[in-house]
């Protein structure tokens, strides 16, 4: 699944302009193959800001709206319906708030889902761009500091928000969320802190340390052994030249074994089974002649 496009919006009344905005070109002509004649078009960010803020009440509250406050609308929270011009609307628009600001995106959703005019039997099971509109969402909330007191967004957020999109969800599509793991993407090296593996990215703090247990097996008949710190193949291990680029002095422990493994030969001392109904005499005599 993949994202038409998002946007930061202030409550700020006085903002008539989003604090940021992108929109994914790839994904919106997909969109329109997708949707055909029903394809309704991303409106410009002071039209979606203006509509956005009418939708959640933040603008004419105290007026009766018939899109807004219909008994009969169906309610998919956190998803809303934009109401555009013409009586068009954008949906499902994925709406979060967070310390004032409004994250919103907008996913791709299917064809048959778009062209459904009763949407009181769509439930977000039906939605599966949603959940992952809001795992981006929630994504870029913690990648800046961002609150509801700014106008607009300085260089230094601007630069760090874009890289999160780009890293994140570069043409549209949701790859990865996880701030932590985003950051150490784009700036692996990390001055003064050690590198984190991105398959772990909770900071290791126990002590480094690397066990090292070579054990040789060799079969032998009727005899058992095990001896320790001693190897058949004589291979050895040095310890200080194991090498760890998550710390810089790692404890290693070097231990060897060679143990028996017991082989048996069955039936040694037994007679070998007759592979013939012939009698064993007449066998000797022909084995003879």
């Amino acid at each position: 699944m993949r994202l038409r496009a998002i946007w930061i919006i202030t409550v700020n009344k006085n903002v008539s302009l989003p604090l940021f905005s992108r929109h994914f070109s790839i994904v919106e002509a997909c969109s329109k193959s997708v949707c055909g004649d029903a394809y309704i078009g991303i409106p410009s960010d002071e039209s979606f800001v203006k509509a956005l803020r009418t939708e959640v009440a933040l603008i004419d509250a105290g007026t009766f709206v018939e899109s807004r406050d219909s008994a009969n609308k169906p309610i998919l929270y956190p998803t809303f319906e934009i109401v555009l011009k013409e009586n068009k609307s954008l949906w499902p628009v994925v709406v979060l708030e967070n310390q004032g600001l409004l994250y919103c995106a907008l996913p791709l959703i299917q064809q048959e889902v778009v062209t459904q005019k009763d949407k009181a039997d769509i439930t977000l099971a039906d939605l599966p761009g949603v959940s992952l509109a809001v795992e981006a969402l929630n994504g870029l909330v913690q990648c800046a500091p961002l609150t509801s007191s700014m106008t607009s967004l300085n260089t230094a957020l601007t630069m760090q928000v874009h890289q999160f999109v780009n890293t994140c969800m570069s043409f549209g599509r949701v790859t990865c969320s996880n701030p932590f793991l985003v950051s150490q993407l784009i700036n692996p090296s990390g001055k003064g802190k050690a590198k984190q593996p991105l398959w772990n990215p909770v900071p290791h703090k126990a002590k480094s340390q690397v066990i090292i247990h070579i054990k040789e097996e060799v079969r032998c008949m009727q005899v058992l052994f095990k001896m320790a710190d001693y190897t058949y193949s004589g291979t050895r291990v040095d310890p200080q030249s194991i090498m760890v680029s998550s710390a810089p002095k790692v404890r290693c422990t070097v231990t060897t074994e060679c143990v028996s493994s017991q082989y048996k030969i069955w039936n040694s001392e037994a007679e070998v089974p007759s592979v013939t109904d012939m009698p064993v005499q007449d066998l000797q005599k022909l084995l003879i002649e």
